[in-house]
């Protein structure tokens, strides 16, 4: 497996330099931004050009945030879920957005982890965590105050 390759999906400035310095901190140099839900799906198309091979070999996460311009969030995850072969994306909402139908919408969507702002870096490597794992969903959440998230495998 390679170096995995995050993709930051935020529009506020402050907070995509906070977590390109977390995921920094953790080890992770392979980082591209998208200011907005348009240019994650640009993003996204490009890679569903790419083999399952491709895609497998060096693993793809996505963290994204739900309010944003253009496209939310929500936009992002439909986008992914028409698209087969972006199931091998891990993709980790990342929001301020704590209420219980933002959370059930986006494990509806498939999503592998929910976690509420800001990102630590405990979390990255619960993170780079599910890296190891073939499945894009967890079990267990990624933030302590998310007792309604619950996902299977």
């Amino acid at each position: 497996m390679g170096k995995p390759h995050f993709i930051v999906v935020e529009d506020n400035e402050v907070d995509v330099r906070y977590l390109r310095h977390v995921l920094s901190k953790a080890g992770i140099t392979t980082i591209s931004h998208a200011r907005d839900g348009e240019q994650a799906v640009m993003q996204l198309r490009a890679l569903a050009q790419k083999s399952a091979e491709e895609l497998a070999a060096s693993p793809i996460v996505m963290l994204l945030d739900l309010n944003m311009p253009i496209l939310n969030g929500f936009d992002v995850l439909q986008f992914v879920q028409d698209e087969p072969i972006l199931s091998a994306v891990k993709i980790f909402v990342v929001t301020s957005h704590d209420d219980a139908r933002s959370r059930a919408r986006a494990a509806e969507a498939g999503v592998t982890g929910y976690i509420v702002k800001p990102l630590s870096l405990g979390q990255v490597a619960d993170i780079l965590e599910t890296l190891k794992r073939p499945t894009r969903h967890i079990s267990k959440p990624l933030t302590s105050s998310a007792s309604e998230w619950q996902q299977t495998p």
